[in-house]
């Protein structure tokens, strides 16, 4: 077993804690006491947990495009852990937006059917994510076994997907799509897509001999690419 202070996982939650007390502290320190400390706060942790989620799911794409990178297994190690730190900061991001944002269950009532729609999609990805978290150790995998675990994990995918449109719906910082924010998502989001082709095509050649058109999925990830880039700048 390796020792707590060798193991990167360890690092990875510390800093995660460490860090979002240091985001409070600066916002409690920066922003007049008030509704508009909860907003900043949401909107802090809510970019925080899709950042870790975008660097967890990018851990095995990336590692395997990129063989020889040093310190790759650091990355892959590390993976897990950044899966429950997604799953703190949803849970602050959560927090403040239910609870000091909404008022909790008695503010739904008032809500769109978009705004409703979108909390009821992040609900379910944070369900997903707590799931996912509670069986992110090695007893876990042994108890499931690895492949029913892997199997389990595949929704971070899905999460990822839900995420995303919870964004879109209602993260200020993606109601403009040409803005700074939104624009880095998604060209973080595009490399992660040709990655994740370029890895699926690899294992379509080598599970089903699939040879012609090559790069099948490479090819359908561009056309999205180029469908997105025309809708927000042509659009």
């Amino acid at each position: 077993m390796i020792p707590l202070y060798k193991n990167i996982r360890f690092y990875v939650v510390l800093a995660s804690v460490t860090c979002s007390i240091a985001i409070y502290a600066y916002i409690q320190a920066t922003i007049p006491e008030g509704s508009f400390q909860s907003i900043r706060l949401s909107q802090i942790y809510g970019l925080t947990a899709m950042t870790l989620l975008y660097f967890t799911l990018l851990a095995g794409p990336f590692c395997f495009a990129f063989r020889h990178l040093p310190h790759r297994g650091w990355y892959l190690r590390s993976r897990r852990a950044l899966g429950v730190a997604t799953f703190y900061f949803g849970c602050l991001h959560a927090y403040q937006t239910f609870f000091h944002q909404l008022g909790g269950f008695a503010g739904l009532g008032f809500l769109s059917p978009r705004y409703l729609l979108a909390v009821g999609l992040s609900f379910t990805a944070l369900l997903m994510l707590a799931v996912l978290a509670s069986t992110s150790f090695d007893a876990m995998i042994r108890l499931l076994t690895y492949r029913r675990w892997k199997l389990l994990h595949r929704l971070a995918y899905v999460i990822g997907v839900l995420v995303l449109v919870h964004a879109l719906l209602l993260g200020t910082h993606f109601a403009n799509l040409r803005g700074l924010v939104a624009q880095l998502y998604f060209f973080g989001v595009a490399f992660l897509l040709i990655l994740q082709a370029r890895r699926v095509d690899f294992h379509l050649q080598r599970r089903f001999s699939v040879r012609a058109p090559q790069h099948i999925t490479l090819i359908c990830v561009v056309g999205v690419l180029i469908a997105y880039v025309a809708y927000v700048w042509l659009g």
